[in-house]
């Protein structure tokens, strides 16, 4: 099984790397940064470079974002 490196970020700014065989579904809860646990909102694929460099993760291979909230 292949893994890929997704950001989740929450609508405060922080986010974490996580290497994942899945991505969640909008609407689905993750147990990450506060209780209660933050929904997924939206999920971007392949982000851009330019993307990536504004969130200062463009060394890493980043194939998904992913907001909660």
């Amino acid at each position: 099984m292949t893994t890929m490196k997704v950001l989740v970020m929450n609508q405060f700014g922080k986010g974490q790397v996580k290497d994942s065989c899945v991505i969640p579904r909008v609407g689905d809860k993750v147990d990450m940064f506060y209780e209660p646990l933050p929904s997924v909102t939206q999920i971007v694929m392949w982000p851009s470079k330019e993307r990536l460099s504004q969130l200062n993760v463009d060394k890493l291979e980043i194939e998904a974002i992913i907001t909660v909230a």
